[in-house]
Parts: structure tokens; sequence; C-alpha cells
């Protein structure tokens, strides 16, 4: 049995509520069960020590959201994102506005 094609999708359109059934629904209708999804809301919190359900106190254009911490977060869901095709997932990134 030959396994499936690892995959890399990022989802990047208007509407985030395009993005979330897209998201959502991709690892769900995997018959392999291999694919997993980064958001870059969850991951840009991770960073900076806050939970995903934690409320980040920071306006527009500071704390977590500044250019900076922009970088670093898409560095890091590049990393993530790395790891996990070479351990043999596919994987769905999530960018959040």
């Amino acid at each position: 049995m030959t396994p499936a094609a690892l995959r890399l999708i990022i989802t990047h359109v208007l509407s985030d509520y395009s993005k979330t059934i897209v998201s959502s629904e991709l690892p769900q209708n995997d018959a392999q069960a291999n694919t997993l999804r980064l958001r870059s809301d969850v991951e840009r919190k991770r960073l900076f020590g806050l939970t995903s359900t934690a409320p980040s106190q920071s306006p527009p254009d500071t704390g977590i959201y500044t250019p900076t911490a922009g970088v670093l977060t898409y560095h890091h869901l590049h990393d993530q994102a790395q790891k996990l095709l070479s351990a043999g997932w596919s994987v769905i990134v999530k960018r959040v506005s």
C-alpha cells in the first residue's frame, strides 16, 4: 500500500469564514488521517506565552501584532510546517488576520 502524497495547503482569502470552513473540513475528510492544521492566531499566541483562548490585550500594531511579531509568527509557522511535513504529515496553514 502506497501512502498518500504529502500536501502543504496555505489558506489566504479575504473572508475568514471560508478559510475556517475549508481548513476545518480538509483534515476531517482526509481518509488517511494524516493532515494537521496550523492556525496563525493560535501559533502567534503560543509564541508570546498565551493560551489559544486567552485575549491578547493587544490593539492593532502593538504587542503581539507588531510587524516584528508578525515576522516571528510566520517564521514559526514555516518551521512548524516543515517539521510536520518531514515527519510525514500533510499540513494546512490557516492565516488569520
